[in-house]
């Protein structure tokens, strides 16, 4: 739940774009950001109990300077905070790969979504985008093509020059693991063409440290296998792993 302290430095954020774009209303807002008139209004009039994160962080790219977004999301968003601030001190990893646009649409849906397929070798296009998401999604994904972010030729491919997840820290990929479990489609279940499986157990300290390495070994080789060049398809994957203990104090003593 929002607290009280961030949805009134949001009011006075929106307050403030507002009386410094005399030409801009309401519904200019509502239409650059895609969160509903209504409650953009009810934030205005201090009205708003609760406001999702997606939409929170919506406004602030458009209504918010860089260095007080940045101030922002660190007193309200401490791990994205810290990523945002890591990535302005440090030179891209890659060229053409903007760290600070990708990490803030990594947290917004269905910008996040878009992302998962564009960021590959073969991309997306505009008709898979609005078949999967619909005009909400062609809206998102018109939002990174006009910021450029994402790019789309001339055979209608959507892409961006750089590839892969780029993610950099626990949070982060937790996050996204997260936003899978969401994008999950059950309906594949029982087909050769999805798995679900959760495990757990008591073990001993070798047969834990083997399973750790069993799970590193199949991520080493998943990304061989997803970067080879004969490999590459039309099929967009997520592979999402999670290894660890239900109780921390048990390892007390263990190297």
């Amino acid at each position: 739940m929002a607290s009280k302290t961030l949805l009134a430095e949001l009011q006075t954020a929106l307050a403030s774009y507002l009386d410094n774009h005399k030409n801009l209303s309401i519904q200019s807002i509502s239409n650059k950001t895609g969160v509903s008139y209504s409650t953009i209004r009810r934030i205005l009039q201090n009205e708003a109990n609760d406001v999702r994160d997606e939409t929170i962080l919506s406004l602030i790219l458009v209504v918010m300077p860089q260095a007080q977004r940045l101030q922002f999301l660190q007193s309200h968003y401490p791990a994205l905070g810290a990523l945002l601030k890591e990535a302005q001190s440090q030179p891209a990893e890659e060229p053409g790969l903007d760290h600070f646009k990708l990490r803030m649409y990594r947290f917004k849906d269905p910008h996040n979504y878009i992302l998962k397929m564009a960021l590959t070798a073969h991309g997306t296009t505009r008709k898979d985008v609005f078949r999967i998401l619909g005009e909400r999604g062609v809206t998102a994904l018109d939002e990174m093509l006009e910021d450029k972010f994402l790019f789309e030729d001339r055979n209608n491919r959507v892409s961006h020059p750089s590839r892969g997840s780029f993610i950099m820290n626990a949070d982060d990929i937790l996050h996204q693991i997260k936003k899978d479990a969401d994008y999950y489609d059950k309906s594949l279940v029982g087909s050769q063409f999805a798995r679900l499986a959760h495990l757990s157990a008591s073990l001993s300290l070798s047969a834990y440290k083997e399973l750790i390495e069993l799970v590193s070994e199949f991520a080493k080789k998943s990304d061989r296998l997803k970067e080879a060049s004969q490999n590459q398809g039309a099929i967009p994957v997520f592979i999402d792993i999670m290894v660890n203990t239900y109780d921390r104090a048990s390892l007390t003593g263990v190297s």
